[in-house]
């Protein structure tokens, strides 16, 4: 076995490239020779990724907005098919983002490269059979970062485990609820838009009449909104114009100064729960995207990750057309009047976060690839 070995990662999703960080840090510091390099954002290059494609251009969200980058979609998938061939690296590790990287699961098979799928598509709500017979049949291993998808993939192939959440894991030693304190009056509020081009299309001009209507309910609330550091920062000039705090510090530290946030959902607003932050999630996407999303889910009633895992409503969702800035300013009114208000969230939120206490993806995730790689317990 070859003395520098060679990993390719493919994550072309912002909250792949969150999740991802910690395991190139962590192979990092027990293999600092080991090249981990392809697809991958800003916080896997902070950690020591070698970044071969533009990032932010991968950051696509609804079918709409897919079909336009179509062309690029396709050239870069024959780049990293590419590289598969020439640089035949030992393992290929694959996350989220099914449709760019099933042709390079296919490509990896057949140059017998081991892969690893780390979070795996959601097969509980939508295309199971698709993605459970593709990747059972492709992957070598499945790594998880919910407890529950566990069961359902084992429908599809035995080689699948939940290694750990990393958000999570980053908060568990922090006591994060017991260090929050809740007013009766918000002083500072955060709304975090995402970092897609469509979803900043349709996020920003209704944060920007929710952040005027909420002014006027307390008129000497800090408002902060978050910019992921690789969208232009001129798309946010508007709000810079009406004294509203743009940044681009990590989530983590805006989530430890808001009082209450309103987030697109995704991994953001599930951080905010790990956070303890009370918070609603709010999303608007094109008509024709909502119009198919009903037809391939079937049976899940909530969009946050939260809400799926309880079964019922913990965190409040207003999605489209309920979406409204007078929704918002009724929500946060309702929640800062009555000061038990906190105490039922955090009980709700922690009952539903407690599973993930049992893994701890520091050590389970870099384990599973040193298993896969054959290595051991031979650090070098």
């Amino acid at each position: 076995m070859p003395s520098v070995q060679k990993i390719l990662f493919s994550v072309g999703d912002p909250s792949g490239d969150v999740n991802c960080a910690c395991l190139i840090g962590a192979l990092k510091e027990r293999y600092p020779m080991m090249r981990l390099y392809g697809l991958g954002g800003p916080a896997m290059e902070r950690r020591g990724f070698e970044s071969l494609f533009p990032f932010h251009r991968f950051n696509a969200m609804g079918y709409v907005e897919v079909v336009k980058k179509l062309p690029f979609f396709l050239r870069m998938k024959g780049k990293m098919q590419k590289i598969l061939r020439q640089d035949r690296p030992d393992l290929l590790v694959c996350v989220d983002y099914s449709g760019f990287n099933r042709p390079l699961m296919r490509m990896a098979a057949q140059l017998d490269i081991p892969v690893l799928w780390y979070i795996a598509p959601m097969i509980w709500a939508w295309k199971r059979k698709k993605h459970g017979l593709f990747l059972g049949a492709y992957a070598t291993h499945i790594a998880t970062i919910f407890p529950f998808e566990v069961d359902h993939w084992r429908e599809f192939t035995p080689a699948v485990s939940f290694v750990g959440n990393p958000l999570y894991d980053t908060l568990r030693d922090r006591g994060v609820f017991s260090l929050r304190t809740v007013r009766s009056t918000p002083q500072t509020l955060l709304f975090v838009p995402g970092s897609r081009p469509g979803e900043l299309k349709r996020m920003l001009p209704f944060f920007y009449e929710c952040i005027t209507a909420i002014r006027r309910l307390y008129p000497g609330v800090e408002i902060v909104i978050s910019r992921a550091e690789y969208v232009e920062a001129s798309q946010f000039t508007q709000f810079l114009q009406e004294g509203v705090e743009v940044s681009t510090e990590p989530l983590s530290q805006l989530y430890q100064r808001a009082d209450y946030a309103f987030i697109t959902s995704g991994t953001a607003a599930l951080e905010a729960a790990f956070y303890g932050l009370p918070h609603t999630i709010v999303y608007k996407t094109a008509s024709i995207n909502m119009c198919i999303m009903k037809q391939l889910i079937r049976g899940i009633r909530h969009i946050g990750l939260i809400n799926i895992m309880a079964g019922k409503e913990v965190v409040p969702e207003l999605i489209q057309q309920e979406c409204t800035p007078e929704n918002c300013c009724t929500i946060l009114a309702e929640f800062f009047a009555e000061p038990q208000q906190y105490e039922l969230f955090k009980k709700r939120i922690h009952a539903v976060v407690q599973p993930f206490a049992e893994v701890d993806s520091r050590e389970a995730l870099p384990r599973l690839v040193e298993n896969l790689l054959h290595l051991g317990d031979r650090h070098g």
